[in-house]
């Protein structure tokens, strides 16, 4: 698959001193994944399925999914798609003005991952898609790695509950210093590091997972996808009037030109990957130091590899997928379908 620069014109890359990878099962993980979203419901018979495969978000799983099982890249693929359709929900809520529709979403997700396990079948597709995917994820891990996943996932729900009140005030500006951590949360980020494990075919130990040199290797990450996903999102979200963007907020509190927001957002952005780089360096000369089982370092040491595959590979995506053409004569996008109209009810009585 090649990249399209005409869709994304002048927009900048960081030069990636790596190569990046992708699961060669990519073609076979899009049929499965297609299949998927049409039995959970996530695209209805008006969406053409070229115009969703067209979105590429199989492929963007499958570009940090190298190593994984089949049922685990079956797991990355499917959760990236239902992450960009939830995303799509959530806009689609302010857009429209529709508060409660959102607060019962909200509200759903959060009791979807205390109880994966429950019969979510009549309820709207995004709360039945996450539940199927949690309860496929606690087949492959401990509870305690889960309580992990669920505490991010809670905490980009809130993200998102923040965005929804910001974007609905159309005089509140963002802070810089606020913008950032916020982002973190609702882009999901964090979350997607814990997927790194199930690529990686390994749960860490505790002690592992919050080594400091570790951590700065997934907060690195997870800021500079962050930082990436605003670099090619900012046109299209500021025609639908969305301030939650880094060049955005750059560009207003700062008071300078896009082009020099834009262009801080790129330093950031290599600020991440040499952090990384540096904590990388330092976790892999301490291995010995450190006194981790033979098994603790391959698995970490894979995850650092599939860390390195988000540096790499995420500019790439978005080259790649039509989500981020901008249509400035409609704010809701043509993929972004209306999932929240029916099974609603079900849900607000929880």
């Amino acid at each position: 698959m090649q990249e399209n620069e005409n869709r994304l014109p002048g927009i900048p890359r960081v030069s990636i001193p790596f190569p990046g990878r992708i699961d060669p099962r990519v073609h076979q993980l899009e049929k499965l994944h297609w299949q998927w979203c049409v039995d959970m419901g996530l695209v209805t018979p008006r969406m053409p399925e070229s115009d969703y495969l067209d979105l590429k978000y199989a492929w963007c799983g499958c570009f940090y999914s190298y190593g994984a099982t089949l049922e685990g890249a079956r797991i990355i693929t499917d959760l990236s798609g239902w992450y960009f359709i939830f995303d799509d929900q959530h806009d689609r809520c302010i857009i429209e003005g529709r508060t409660r529709d959102w607060e019962n979403l909200s509200r759903t997700l959060r009791e979807v991952l205390r109880t994966p396990g429950e019969d979510w079948t009549d309820s709207n597709p995004i709360v039945r898609a996450l539940a199927d995917i949690l309860t496929r994820l606690r087949l492959k891990f401990s509870d305690c790695w889960y309580q992990r996943l669920a505490r991010h996932l809670s905490d980009s729900f809130s993200g998102y509950d923040r965005e929804f009140e910001i974007r609905s005030d159309a005089k509140r500006d963002m802070d810089l210093d606020a913008f950032i951590p916020l982002r973190r949360l609702s882009v999901a980020m964090i979350m997607w590091m814990d997927m790194v494990e199930l690529a990686a075919q390994t749960e860490l130990p505790q002690s592992t997972y919050h080594l400091p040199d570790y951590q700065v290797c997934l907060t690195a990450t997870a800021d500079f996808a962050a930082l990436c996903n605003d670099l090619h999102s900012h046109r299209k979200e500021a025609a639908a009037a969305d301030i939650n963007n880094i060049v955005t907020v750059i560009s207003r509190t700062k008071k300078i030109e896009l082009s020099e927001a834009v262009a801080e957002t790129v330093q950031r952005m290599e600020d991440n990957l040499q952090a990384f780089l540096a904590a990388e360096h330092r976790l892999l000369r301490d291995m010995s130091v450190l006194a981790l089982h033979e098994e603790t370092k391959q698995g970490l040491h894979r995850c650092l590899m599939i860390m390195r595959d988000w540096f790499a590979n995420m500019d790439k995506w978005h080259r790649m997928s039509t989500r981020y053409e901008v249509n400035d004569e409609q704010q809701i996008q043509s993929y972004n379908e209306d999932l929240l109209g029916n099974g609603m009810s079900v849900t607000m009585d929880l």
